[in-house]
């Protein structure tokens, strides 16, 4: 996994092939967010958020939240670019 290119637009893979919206789920995920808490940060359905994660291990090749949180903190993407409050 690699961390996203700034200024990425919405929807536009970024390195490691995932979109600007992966990155803020793998963003919320790595600080242990739940699914409906992620969906409610996101203004999204808690199902629309469920389908994320299951992509983004896909992609990320991490077999569960658990790595994919660790790999985002080791490169540096867990707490990066989020607005105060989040």
């Amino acid at each position: 996994m690699s961390v996203s290119q700034p200024g990425t637009e919405a929807g536009q893979p970024t390195a490691a092939g995932l979109t600007s919206r992966e990155v803020e789920v793998v963003q919320l995920v790595a600080r242990g967010f739940s699914d409906r808490q992620i969906g409610e940060d996101l203004f999204v359905s808690p199902w629309t958020v469920h389908a994320h994660p299951r992509n983004i291990l896909t992609k990320s090749e991490c077999v569960n939240r658990t790595e994919l949180s660790v790999r985002a903190h080791e490169h540096g993407l867990a707490g990066r670019n989020l607005p105060a409050g989040r």
